[in-house]
């Protein structure tokens, strides 16, 4: 039954995974309110797999993982506070 759930849910962190890698490769040729938007719903969504995953194994540790990206989480909402500060 695990099997089920897994499988589907690699292939969807796999996704994500590939999307954070373009957010950032994208970002690296100039930062837009769009690409910041997508890092951080990007980043979100993984956030969520790995929590998904910790409930159904308590063993898996998400914060492990979750705080090798929350640097990139934290600077990038800097940014976008910035730019909606800015807006005003």
């Amino acid at each position: 039954m695990i099997y089920t759930i897994v499988n589907p849910l690699y292939l969807y962190y796999c996704a994500r995974a590939h999307d954070l890698t373009a957010s950032v490769v994208t970002g690296q040729r100039g930062i837009t309110r769009e690409g910041i938007h997508r890092l951080r719903v990007t980043i979100k969504k993984i956030k969520a797999v790995f929590k998904l995953l910790e409930y159904l194994n308590p063993k898996f540790d998400s914060k492990l993982y979750l705080n090798q990206i929350k640097p990139l989480f934290v600077a990038s909402g800097k940014v976008r506070d910035l730019d909606i500060a800015l807006s005003l």
